[in-house]
């Protein structure tokens, strides 16, 4: 199963073989933006969106990742100080059937705000902690850094896990 990074904004990706024909064997959605590499069959989502599976044949699943927005530094002054990158969920061998499913993005913290939640099937993954003017970096998925404080990081504690 390959791993995929994101940079800059959050994402959501979901990853499986795949047949450019629609046959009983494979997995047939559309949503996203969709790209191929071998076997598999990439729908990212950098926008909140729509998943919609049309087949869904019994003994194939679905891998996903889920990636929440990251925290907004602090920007002002000599207080500089790092938000924390958003939570990130892996689920692999995933069932799903067919039907439409809602996919949300989270936007990225703006200056010392936390970032925005990501979701997909239930599954969330937390917005990076914001980092804010007094020093102390805000809870998100990944804390945010501080000069005097960090905050927690709440992903791998979250429902979700992470």
């Amino acid at each position: 199963m390959p791993l995929l990074a994101t940079a800059g904004g959050a994402s959501i990706r979901g990853f499986r073989p795949y047949s450019t024909l629609v046959t009983a064997g494979f997995i047939s959605a559309t949503g996203g933006t969709i790209t191929t590499s071998g076997n598999y069959k990439y729908h990212t989502f950098t926008s909140s969106g729509t998943f919609s599976v049309s087949v869904a044949p019994s003994g194939q699943f679905l891998d996903f990742l889920v990636v929440g927005g990251g925290g907004g530094a602090n920007t002002t002054g000599s207080d500089l100080a790092g938000g924390g990158g958003g939570g990130v969920v892996i689920k692999t061998s995933q069932t799903i059937s067919a039907g439409s499913y809602a996919v949300t993005v989270g936007s990225g913290g703006s200056a010392g705000q936390t970032g925005g939640n990501s979701s997909f099937s239930g599954i969330i993954g937390l917005g990076g902690g914001g980092a804010n003017g007094s020093g102390a970096g805000l809870s998100g998925g990944s804390g945010g850094g501080g000069y005097t404080s960090g905050g927690a990081a709440l992903q791998p504690t979250s429902s979700s896990g992470g």
